[in-house]
């Protein structure tokens, strides 16, 4: 994943040349945020629908998804520590995103996956928690976007969102080394 390889990059790297970070849902995956996100954004969802409880009145959930649900609930309701060793490569990219010191923009897509769990997961990592406490990032949800942003119109909210960003980059620039002088 490109956001994810880029904050890794960086974080290695320090490589002067990067000027700005456009990163379009930030792969985290780790098995805590995993289930977290299914739990809240698919059982949650699912748990709500007439449809499923005639399903499983009429017997027609099977019981691998039944266990299924147990083991997410499971999984979900543990520490995050336990599942995200040092030197993770979301610790790296945590790592990368507070070293930055240049303007990020995080795009999100409304209906990915990927994005929610990224949402999810830096909501319970003390290091993302730092890391977007201190470098406060230009945030954009895309409404109806799925991960790779197929349709015209969240081809167009990408367009639109990066062209602002883009035109705001001298200025952020510009408070960016007064700071770093101050």
């Amino acid at each position: 994943d490109g956001a994810s390889a880029a904050l890794m990059y960086y974080e290695q790297s320090h490589d002067p040349r990067v000027a700005g970070l456009a990163l379009l849902n930030p792969w985290v995956r780790s098995p805590l945020s995993l289930a977290r996100t299914k739990v809240k954004r698919y059982y949650g969802q699912r748990l709500l629908q007439g449809s499923f409880w005639a399903k499983l009145l009429r017997g027609q959930v099977s019981w691998s998804a039944v266990r299924g649900l147990a083991g997410d609930v499971r999984t979900a309701s543990r520490l995050s520590s336990t599942f995200v060793p040092n030197g993770a490569f979301q610790q790296q990219m945590a790592a990368g995103w507070l070293a930055f010191s240049g303007p990020i923009l995080l795009l999100l897509s409304e209906l990915d996956a990927t994005a929610h769990e990224f949402t999810e997961y830096t909501t319970c990592d003390p290091a993302w928690q730092l890391a977007l406490q201190r470098r406060q990032p230009t945030r954009v949800v895309l409404p109806g976007a799925d991960h790779t942003c197929s349709t015209p119109g969240a081809k167009t909210a990408v367009e639109a969102a990066m062209r602002s960003w883009l035109a705001g980059m001298p200025q952020r620039a510009a408070l960016q080394r007064g700071r770093e002088r101050a």
